[in-house]
């Protein structure tokens, strides 16, 4: 059985056979020979069951060997092997890690080896004994003393990122500079006008137009006494006409009422309270798509923009900068409805600041304007949802580049890797 030293970038060409586990199964896949530290093909299993149970949460059919099969590239790259080599990536750099951690001479506490087996023992609790537990882990391909094998190594790799990065990565030798960088090479910034194909149901005269109202209860009508002129009550001669609530009525000149449109509408809800949404006729959405082009055509500053905003947009966004994620499929990967994200980031990746660009959602048209990026705008309260886990990420970052470095200390057994299932085979680890 021979053994090579190669860098990650190869271990795509070795994933060709898709034998099923073999008595092998507990064989060194890989292995820094000068200092021990290995994993078999049961442990490699194990990660790949996590890979499939994190793409399972984001709504992938990891269920389907037709999905695993899909075509990623022209090189003919499938889903199955492109996730096969990500978790391979993933388990060298957790190889690295054990490595470098003894290396600079770390330890773990009493406490967080404490906090380890406490962890474990709640899932023997939960599972009723430790035959239980190993049973139901065997079909993740490890047992409990594995189990802990790897929660321990994983605990090792968090504080060897703390002790070189920091939490935030502010350790890093120009830390704040490469985290600026980091942010602008992972997010778009823009602002945009939002014109709606739809329209939410509400209360109207008879005339057709909507009803507003001077406050949200919907109480008095607003009349636009600007634009609008009252008229004498053709039933009591020499008084003003007054609606309902005893105001004066005012009208346009093609004698429809005017109302102030600053006010409120009342909408039509469904019985769940919800709003009732209509969609415009397509002859109708039409007109909105040449005008959404027509008013994005040409330069414009970001001033010129800024009053766009105030005079034409249906969205609830305003002036505030908005920042979307530049990874591919990244917004799809949450959810079919959040996928048009992808195509404005997409977009935004191919734009100037200053440029002004019209993507089409399907639920109406995004005039989006590309913007400069704040500086550290990933630490603003504003915008904490958006940066959920940015740090962590950014930590990740530093730390797989400094992972390279040591990428050829790691002898792979081919052939023990060709005894590796493939993704489509393995089981869906979402609880450990």
């Amino acid at each position: 059985m021979s053994k090579k030293i190669i860098s990650l970038a190869l271990v795509c060409v070795l994933l060709l056979s898709a034998l099923s586990l073999t008595s092998c199964s507990g064989k060194k896949v890989m292995e820094i020979e000068e200092s021990g530290v290995s994993l078999s093909v049961n442990e490699i299993e194990f990660f790949m069951t996590r890979m499939k149970g994190l793409l399972q949460s984001y709504g992938y059919g990891v269920s389907s060997s037709a999905w695993w099969g899909t075509i990623m590239n022209s090189q003919g790259l499938t889903l199955d092997e492109y996730y096969k080599t990500r978790t391979l990536e993933e388990a060298s750099r957790y190889m690295i890690a054990q490595y470098l951690f003894d290396k600079e001479g770390l330890e773990l506490s009493d406490d967080e080896k404490n906090q380890i087996k406490a962890s474990i023992d709640d899932l023997v609790e939960l599972a009723g004994s430790k035959n239980k537990l190993n049973s139901l882990l065997s079909e993740y391909g490890v047992n409990i003393k594995m189990l802990e094998k790897i929660y321990t190594g994983e605990l090792k790799m968090e504080k060897l990122k703390e002790y070189y990065f920091g939490t935030d990565g502010l350790k890093a030798e120009n830390g704040e500079q490469r985290k600026q960088e980091y942010f602008e090479e992972s997010f778009a910034c823009y602002k945009q006008v939002f014109i709606a194909a739809y329209y939410y149901k509400t209360v109207t005269d008879d005339n057709g137009d909507t009803v507003y109202y001077t406050d949200e209860k919907a109480n008095k009508i607003a009349y636009d006494t600007k634009v609008g002129v009252p008229r004498e009550d053709v039933y009591d001669s020499g008084k003003l006409e007054c609606d309902e609530f005893g105001d004066t009525v005012y009208y346009t000149e093609d004698g429809k009422i005017a109302y102030d449109k600053t006010g409120y509408p009342k909408y039509i809800l469904d019985k769940d309270d919800e709003k009732i949404i209509e969609y415009h006729t397509a002859e109708k959405i039409d007109e909105l798509g040449e005008w959404a082009e027509e008013l994005a055509s040409g330069k414009k500053t970001e001033a010129e923009f800024e009053d766009m905003i105030d005079r034409y947009s249906e969205g609830e966004d305003g002036h505030e900068k908005l920042y979307l994620r530049t990874e591919a499929g990244f917004y799809e990967a949450q959810s079919p409805y959040s996928a048009y994200l992808d195509e404005i980031a997409a977009a935004l990746t191919e734009m100037q600041d200053g440029e002004c660009r019209v993507v089409d959602s399907g639920a109406g048209f995004h005039i989006i304007y590309k913007y400069e990026h704040d500086e550290a705008a990933y630490a603003d309260e504003r915008h904490e949802k958006v940066f959920f886990g940015f740090d962590a990420e950014f930590v990740d970052m530093l730390f797989a580049e400094k992972c390279r470095e040591y990428e050829g200390l790691i002898s792979i057994d081919d052939e023990v890797l060709d005894l590796l299932p493939d993704m489509k085979d393995v089981a869906s680890n979402i609880l450990y």
